[in-house]
C-alpha cells in the first residue's frame, strides 16, 4: 500500500493485521498479491523518500490464523486448494499436507524474510504481538484514525494447535523467520 499523501509506504504481509493497517490510510493506493519491494516499481520509485513499515507476527500464530482464515473463505465459496485442505484436515494434517505441496499454495503464508528484500529497509517494524502498542507509534506520527480490527478470528491461543510433529515441521519452514525475528514457539 503506498498512501502518497502520507508519504508511505506499508507493505502488507499477509495474515499480519495488513487489512485493518491499510484501512487507516484513506488515500491508499492498494496493491494487491502482497508485493515485495523488490516486486513492485511503485515501491522502488518512492523507497528512499516515503516512510516505509510493515507488520510481522509470530509465524506459529500467523499459521493458525491462515489456516483458519482458509476454513472461512472455503465456507464463502472459495474452492482454491488450501482452503478445500483446510476444510478436509484438522490442523495437524493440515500442515503435513500443504507443506508438501507446490509453492503457489503457499503464496499468502511464506516466510515473512520474503518481504525483507536486499536493499530495502523499513523505518519501522510492527510486531502484531504488540500491535495496539506499535500502531499507536505510526498513528500518532501520522495523525491517523483508531486501527479497527478487521478478519479477527475468534479461536483458542495458537500453542494448543501444535504437536511436536508439526513445531518440528513449522519451525524448519520457518527456520529463518525464528532467527532473524527472534521468535519462537
Amino acid at each position: 500500500m503506498i498512501s502518497h499523501h502520507h508519504q508511505t509506504i506499508f507493505v502488507h504481509i499477509p495474515k499480519t493485521a495488513g487489512k485493518s493497517i491499510t484501512k487507516l490510510f484513506k488515500d491508499a493506493i492498494i496493491t494487491y498479491k502482497h508485493p515485495a519491494p523488490h516486486q513492485e516499481e511503485l515501491y522502488q520509485k518512492h523507497w528512499t523518500k516515503y516512510y516505509t513499515f510493515t507488520c510481522i507476527r509470530n509465524p506459529f500464530d500467523r499459521f493458525v490464523s491462515w489456516y483458519f482464515f482458509m476454513r472461512k473463505r472455503y465456507k464463502e465459496g472459495n474452492t482454491q486448494l488450501a482452503p478445500q485442505l483446510a476444510t478436509k484436515y484438522n490442523f495437524s494434517d493440515f500442515i503435513h499436507n500443504i507443506l508438501e505441496l507446490e509453492k503457489p499454495c503457499l503464496e499468502t503464508i511464506k516466510p515473512l524474510s520474503h518481504w525483507f528484500s536486499k536493499g530495502y529497509s523499513y523505518d519501522y517494524i510492527i510486531r502484531y504481538e504488540n500491535l495496539s502498542t506499535d500502531i499507536e507509534y505510526i498513528q500518532k506520527k501520522m495523525s491517523l484514525p483508531n486501527i479497527q480490527c478487521i478478519n479477527k478470528t475468534e479461536r483458542k491461543p495458537y500453542r494448543e494447535y501444535y504437536d511436536k510433529s508439526t513445531i518440528k515441521k513449522m519451525s524448519e519452514y520457518y527456520k529463518k523467520d525464528l532467527e532473524r525475528f527472534n521468535y519462537e514457539y
